[in-house]
Parts: structure tokens; C-alpha cells; sequence
């Protein structure tokens, strides 16, 4: 049953948890910063232009190198002689060139410097390197263990080369050792041809000679129809004459020319009649044969003959003994 004395009790209180004990945190105490690195150098912009820093693993020969990234790289301008490496045969000085590359860049940085082509067709990287400043390309070839071999279009530093290359020649050194010296013989300048001499003509006019005149020969021939035939003793003029003759089949007949000519004196009556003179014949001046040269005509009976002397009763002639 509900009592009511339980109303005004007190409750007992609820148990709580004991608190925790509080300790100190301890923070760590700071570390002290590094010391800052001195910056760098930092080289011109133009240094950068086609250029690229590499290490040298291992040297193949006096021509080429591989680097640290795997590639070979192939020096420009210069060909050295073959090391036995490369699928090049060993040849004179090529030992001594590629110790030579050895001492100069083998576990070294330098610093590679691209002409025109990046790759070429092996695969390599045709460049000029650089060590310390030092231009290896030209080095090796001053030494006299390669010579230069320009490979267009990369022939920026190619001039530099030559000079190199020339001056090793002529010092006989490495391969130059045995070479023959090489002599220039002047030559003299071929004389330009002399002018002709002008005369000078005061007051005189000068015109372009015109071809000579070609003299025709004369035409002896048969008298044209309707002429009377010559007679003996007589000079026939060229004029009245016509030149006879066939000519060849498809040939033009030659022109009838006529050269004028000064008739001779006629003799005396008493005088024996000169015999005709023969006119030598015309000569065509395409391919037809030359036409029939034309016979005098024949004096007839008793015409320029002498008259016979009267016979003797005796039967002598006159003017006998």
C-alpha cells in the first residue's frame, strides 16, 4: 500500500565515476631551420637555345659518346677513324683518338649544342659537345685524330673545323703524319684578246660592203630563128645567140645570161680569115648536166678561100719556074 512518509524522504544519491587524473601536456620544442644553399648562377637565355646538359657514361670512339639517358650522341663536323666498336672496323689512330675522347669527357657533365636535326637516321644525336668551356669537336680534330666531314645542313661551326683540320695537316700530326705536302703552282692570268685597230677616216663615210658580182661566162650558141647564119671571117655577137641543150629531167634550165664583149678589128680582104674562136660553154648552176657545145658553121664553097692560080699551056702552074 502508498505510504505517504516515502513522498518526503531523500533520495539516495546515484553513484558516479571517479574523475580522471589531469596530467601536463608536454609540447616538443622547435627544431631549428636548415641553412640556406647559396643560389646558383644562372647562365644568359641565348645559353639555353638548343642546348642540353648530359653525363657522359662510356666513350665509344674519337666520334661518339653515350650518355646518361641511353642515347649516343654523334659529334658534328669531324670524322674520326673506326675503334673496332659500332660496326666500324679498327683503322690506324682509331685507338688513340678514342682514348683521347676518354680523357677529355668520359664521367664528365657537358653540355650538347644542336645544329639543325635533332635524331638522325641511326637513331643518334648529332651534336657539337662542350666541357669546361672546352670545344671538344675541334679538339680532336687539332690533335690529328679525325678529320673534318661536313654533314649539311648541320655546318654551323664547320669553318672553325677546316682551320682546325689545316693547321694539322700542316703540322704533320696523327693521322696527317704521313701525308704528302700539298703545293699550289701559280698560274698567270690568261691575257684577254687585243682589240683591232680602228683607223680613223675624218670626213669619210663608212657603209657595209654588199657581195662581190659573179661574172656569168659567155654563151656560144646556134643564131636565133630568123637570123642569117655568120660567115667566116666574121665575129658573131654574143647577143644573137642562143644556148642550146636539154637539161636533166626535173632540173630548171640555166638562165640565159650574156656578158657584153668588145668585137675585135676586121681584117683586110687580102688577108687570110682568122678561124672562129670557141667560146668555152655554160656551166648550170643547178644539177643538170652541162648542154652540147654548139660546132662553128661551115663556110660554104669558094667563101673565104684564096683564089686558085691560072694554069699554063704547058701544063705548069703561073708563077713557076
Amino acid at each position: 500500500m502508498f505510504s505517504p512518509s516515502r513522498l518526503t524522504d531523500t533520495p539516495a544519491p546515484l553513484p558516479t565515476a571517479p574523475q580522471p587524473r589531469r596530467a601536463a601536456v608536454i609540447l616538443p620544442s622547435a627544431t631549428p631551420l636548415p641553412p640556406t644553399a647559396a643560389p646558383t648562377p644562372t647562365r644568359e637565355p641565348a645559353a639555353f637555345i638548343n642546348r642540353q646538359r648530359a653525363r657522359v657514361v662510356r666513350v665509344w670512339d674519337g666520334q661518339s659518346i653515350l650518355i646518361d639517358n641511353g642515347l649516343t650522341v654523334r659529334y658534328l663536323g669531324l670524322q674520326a677513324p673506326g675503334a673496332g666498336v659500332l660496326n666500324r672496323a679498327a683503322q690506324p689512330f682509331g685507338r688513340e683518338a678514342a682514348q683521347r675522347n676518354a680523357e677529355l669527357v668520359e664521367g664528365k657533365e657537358v653540355d650538347l649544342e644542336q645544329d639543325v636535326t635533332d635524331v638522325d637516321a641511326n637513331g643518334q644525336l648529332p651534336r657539337y659537345v662542350y666541357v669546361d668551356g672546352l670545344f671538344v669537336n675541334e679538339d680532336i680534330v687539332l690533335a690529328g685524330l679525325a678529320n673534318a666531314a661536313p654533314r649539311p645542313p648541320d655546318v654551323r661551326h664547320q669553318d672553325q673545323l677546316n682551320d682546325a683540320e689545316r693547321e694539322a695537316r700542316d703540322n704533320r700530326r696523327g693521322i696527317w703524319m704521313n701525308a704528302p705536302t700539298l703545293t699550289l703552282t701559280p698560274r698567270a692570268a690568261p691575257r684577254p684578246p687585243a682589240a683591232p685597230a680602228v683607223r680613223p677616216t675624218a670626213g669619210l663615210t663608212t657603209s657595209t660592203p654588199g657581195p662581190s658580182p659573179t661574172r656569168a661566162p659567155s654563151a656560144v650558141g646556134t643564131p636565133a630563128a630568123g637570123a642569117s647564119p655568120p660567115v667566116a671571117g666574121t665575129v658573131v655577137p654574143v647577143a644573137s645567140l642562143v644556148v642550146t641543150g636539154t637539161p636533166g629531167a626535173g632540173a630548171t634550165p640555166p638562165p640565159r645570161t650574156t656578158v657584153p664583149t668588145t668585137a675585135p678589128a676586121v681584117p683586110a680582104a687580102s688577108s687570110p680569115a682568122p678561124a672562129a674562136t670557141v667560146a668555152p660553154a655554160v656551166v648550170p648552176t643547178s644539177g643538170a648536166p652541162a648542154p652540147t657545145r654548139a660546132l662553128p658553121p661551115i663556110p660554104r664553097f669558094g667563101e673565104g678561100s684564096p683564089p686558085t692560080p691560072a694554069a699554063r699551056p704547058d701544063g705548069s702552074a703561073n708563077g713557076g719556074p
